[in-house]
């Protein structure tokens, strides 16, 4: 665990010594697809890392109708809010097999006060996951559906642009059906957005896999429609 910690983005930002603690600290947990890590208003009692897999991070209307937040990948932190809260304001799902480093809340906040770099980068954390819900907000005002789909695969691109490699070259995270209800709109829309971006040159899509072609047109094709 510490190696690939250490050997990531995330363990980079924290330096060894962090991530030799965090393995030390943590119990690696194993998740089938679909089975819940946690539930909203489940008692907080850890904090988890993503190591292989990908958690996805839902809320639940009274109908049962699946919104998801989020996506967690590799190797990212998630359940950060709680440290500070005593319930899990969301439910979190593992969309693939999946395999998690889970740390005690009360250990990651002795952690924190030990190492000052591990508080500043969990409040970068939260940070990021505030920007990602007023993100979200403006996605779901746009009309557009080949709008959002554009918003939503550039705020895809924009984390991994400091995880090395081609951040035009990557593998939508979470199934069609699963990006599509994130994004307000149905399977065959989502797909038909993707169709259409391909058809004109913006994106090679094969399954999940994709290459942006040409950014600033996706850009473009992320703007609001003009009114009428």
């Amino acid at each position: 665990m510490f190696e690939l910690l250490s050997s990531s983005r995330f363990g980079e930002a924290l330096g060894e010594e962090v991530c030799r603690s965090l393995a030390a600290s943590g119990s690696l947990v194993h998740y089938k697809a679909d089975d819940i890590v946690f539930h909203e208003n489940d008692p907080a009692h850890a904090v988890f890392i993503v190591l292989a897999g990908v958690v996805k991070l839902v809320r639940y209307g009274e109908d049962g109708r699946e919104t998801i937040i989020h996506p967690a990948e590799p190797v990212h932190m998630f359940a950060e809010a709680g440290l500070f809260l005593e319930r899990y304001p969301v439910t979190a799902v593992a969309s693939k097999p999946t395999d998690l480093l889970r740390i005690e809340r009360e250990t990651v906040l002795r952690l924190m006060e030990q190492h000052p770099v591990l508080l500043r980068r969990i409040f970068d954390t939260m940070a990021n996951w505030l920007r990602r819900l007023v993100d979200t907000i403006d996605q779901l005002t746009l009309n557009d559906a080949t709008a959002r789909v554009a918003n939503y695969l550039l705020r895809e691109r924009a984390t991994r642009l400091d995880e090395g490699g081609n951040p035009d070259r990557f593998v939508i995270p979470l199934k069609k059906g699963e990006a599509a209800r994130m994004l307000n709109m149905n399977q065959a829309t989502f797909s038909r957005a993707l169709r259409m971006l391909q058809d004109d040159g913006t994106l090679h899509v094969q399954a999940r896999n994709l290459l942006i072609r040409n950014l600033e047109q996706l850009k473009q094709h992320g703007l609001p429609p003009l009114d009428e």
